[in-house]
């Protein structure tokens, strides 16, 4: 049998077509308004086609999404993934709230590809399908797009942390952000200004848990772009270390904060649609230099399109003994969260 493969990274818009779930369609059960979805941050529901679950299919995607990120000072996955066979997610309608979900479907009889949809029994969610006609067929697929797909999940996980956002938000930070950087920002509550100065500002959340203390800061500052070498790792590492050492003191006399880059090299990536413009992120590890504090890091930096200043907008945590990726997601998508105000 000749099995051809259609679009295989294709967007299903809401036309009424039933190309997910295994053939299958479902309404929400109770035909009206979609509730909110379900599961925790940084979290996956994988679906197998019950003739291949379980066996290599499952593991191979669960190797890929449960990499740890490099970017963290202990190993925590990308993804927490669940497994389970498609007959669970047909009888069980609750389950199917979940923000994140992977189906993976080996039928001989079906047309391959990769294709997706949006908020198809809750909101914000993500549906995706790989239909294969065996094994290796899928393995073929998903070795092909598994990378763009992470990119797609991940895009997800900030648009659910945005929507919590709006439960509650600092509007008075927001406008200060506004007058002195010219910046639309969602800042969640619970956030306090730390230091500012003319061009700097700093602002934190603290919250006290039984297993530790954490703090989670944002910096906003800028300064004049003059060239695009400033744009460059090294550049950007030397101007985190002249804030941090400027602003950033901590509780030892003479201790302030400094980028790490002798346990973890930061790593950047040219971000092409932020702010609908050009900016790098970087991310990476930071230590107090005098002291033994330290954490992990995320940062944009881009020239303001109004000012034509470059500015910097990091987050950096400090959450010991516990898992810090959730909430740097989270910080992330009030970093990404960004407009010019006009």
């Amino acid at each position: 049998m000749e099995h051809k493969t259609y679009n295989l990274w294709t967007v299903i818009a809401a036309s009424g077509l039933c190309l997910l779930l295994f053939s299958q369609c479902f309404s929400d059960g109770k035909g009206g308004a979609l509730s909110g979805s379900t599961g925790k941050t940084n979290e996956m529901m994988l679906v197998i086609s019950d003739n291949a679950y379980p066996g290599a299919v499952a593991d191979s995607v669960k190797e890929f999404f449960t990499r740890n990120d490099l970017c963290l000072p202990q190993p925590e996955a990308l993804y927490d993934v669940f497994a389970m066979p498609q007959r669970d997610l047909n009888s069980q309608i609750p389950i199917r709230r979940h923000h994140n979900i992977l189906i993976v479907n080996i039928n001989d009889t079906i047309k391959e590809g990769v294709f997706s949809d949006r908020d198809v029994w809750a909101t914000p969610q993500l549906v995706v399908q790989f239909n294969a006609a065996s094994d290796s067929a899928f393995y073929t697929l998903f070795r092909k797009y598994r990378r763009t797909i992470l990119e797609k999940f991940d895009q997800n996980e900030l648009l659910r942390a945005r929507n919590l956002t709006d439960f509650g938000k600092n509007v008075g930070l927001s406008n200060d952000i506004a007058k002195q950087f010219s910046l639309n920002m969602t800042i969640p509550a619970g956030f306090q200004v730390v230091k500012k100065d003319d061009d700097f500002l700093w602002f934190y959340q603290k919250r006290h848990q039984k297993s530790s203390d954490m703090t989670a800061s944002i910096m906003i500052w800028q300064r004049p772009y003059t060239a695009e070498l400033q744009f460059s790792t090294d550049s950007l590492i030397l101007e985190r270390n002249r804030v941090g050492r400027k602003y950033i003191s901590g509780p030892t006399a003479g201790s302030y904060m400094k980028t790490a880059t002798s346990y973890i090299h930061p790593q950047t990536e040219i971000m092409s649609d932020y702010m609908n413009g050009f900016a790098v992120e970087m991310r990476g590890l930071w230590e107090l230099e005098g002291d033994f504090m330290g954490g992990p890091f995320i940062s944009y930096t881009f020239v303001h399109p109004t000012t034509q200043q470059l500015v910097t907008i990091d987050a950096f945590l400090y959450h010991p003994n516990n898992d810090k990726r959730p909430l740097l997601r989270q910080l992330q998508a009030v970093l990404t969260n960004v407009s010019v105000f006009e």
